[in-house]
């Protein structure tokens, strides 16, 4: 990485004062102000346990302490309470289970679900006219108590939706399958239907796996 492309890099992240992506002799890495770009290397999740006996101040300091002698720069997505941090890290916001429970009875709110503890089988009706309001709302609500934090770089979201349907071994119809088998007037079906229209196809018809 030659000097100049780093004061190139450190005089375009300095714009906010904030992490931002930036491309130094053509590989990305974040940087902010004045600072040293970096290629982020992170654990998935850290997680304070009372079990240990000690102060979540102390046991933040130690995991601080001890992912940076490990080699790691980055708090992939602290658990509970993410309060004092000393590395970049992330936060995260799963709007899957917020949408589906806003309104539980609604069954248009999921392609898969409902939802129910400790079960992973669920994926949002992302075609539910209520989805994308709901999910600006619910980002804009979470990001609005850290917009000040400095050392938040970004946020994780819905993590191992089951985007193969109810498929265990063969993946290929994913959720193709599930929305053709919902009800009419269900929205997910009627993107479905929709969809395939415009590419003269219809459901129970002779339907590439190309298309699925």
């Amino acid at each position: 990485m030659s000097v100049l492309s780093i004061s190139v890099c450190l005089a375009f992240a300095s714009a906010t004062g904030f992490f931002r992506p930036v491309q130094v002799d053509g590989r990305w890495c974040m940087a902010r102000s004045g600072e040293k770009p970096f290629t982020i290397l992170s654990t998935s999740h850290v997680s304070f346990r009372k079990e240990t006996g000690k102060s979540y101040d102390d046991w933040r300091k130690e995991t601080c302490n001890r992912l940076s002698e490990w080699g790691f720069n980055t708090v992939g997505n602290p658990i509970g309470r993410n309060e004092g941090f000393d590395l970049p890290y992330f936060r995260y916001i799963q709007f899957t289970p917020l949408f589906m429970l806003d309104d539980p009875k609604d069954e248009d709110r999921w392609i898969l679900g409902p939802m129910k503890k400790g079960t992973r089988k669920r994926f949002p009706n992302v075609f539910n006219p209520r989805w994308r309001d709901f999910c600006f709302k619910a980002a804009k609500q979470r990001a609005s108590r850290h917009v000040n934090d400095r050392n938040l770089i970004g946020y994780f979201t819905d993590n191992e939706l089951r985007w193969f349907g109810h498929a265990v071994t063969n993946h290929v119809s994913g959720l193709f399958d599930v929305c053709a088998a919902k009800k009419d007037g269900h929205s997910a079906k009627a993107a479905l239907v929709s969809f395939l229209a415009k590419r003269g196809l219809k459901i129970g018809g002779d339907i590439p796996v190309s298309v699925k």
